[in-house]
């Protein structure tokens, strides 16, 4: 098994916590001048924010036990995590804003043997920018 991303202390491996899909988002913050006859300008008015959504699926066994439950915890600490990507890229420290999962193939006894999740992270460092200054 590969490791494929580690967010704190939560692992994503191949064959059991995997990521199908990483995307990440930036915005940047303007505030905008209104000037007569004239188009509007704009004006830098804070840093950029980022956020990262991680889709993937864990596979279970039968035994029921919940292989998000780390996940939730980590959140419910509300406490900043490091994102590190299987190649070693460091991403930043995140906050676990949202997990949202999906159970596929529920058996008998009512637990799901894969469960698809969508993990929403938003960045609270300033960045690579932020250590020169």
């Amino acid at each position: 098994m590969k490791l494929m991303a580690l967010l704190g202390f939560f692992v994503f491996k191949t064959n059991k916590k995997e990521i199908i899909g990483l995307s990440k988002s930036t915005e940047y913050h303007y505030a905008e001048i209104k000037r007569i006859n004239n188009i509007p300008k704009y004006h830098a008015v804070n840093k950029h924010s980022k956020s990262v959504d991680i889709k993937g699926r864990a596979i279970t066994l039968q035994s029921g036990k919940d292989p998000l439950s780390l996940l939730e915890m980590m959140a419910e600490l509300k406490e900043e995590y490091p994102l590190f990507t299987g190649d070693g890229r460091y991403h930043g420290l995140f906050i676990i804003s949202n997990i949202k999962e999906d159970n596929k193939k529920i058996i008998d006894n009512g637990v799901g043997l894969a469960v698809d999740f969508t993990v929403s992270l938003k960045r609270t460092d300033g960045g690579l920018l932020s250590w020169l200054m």
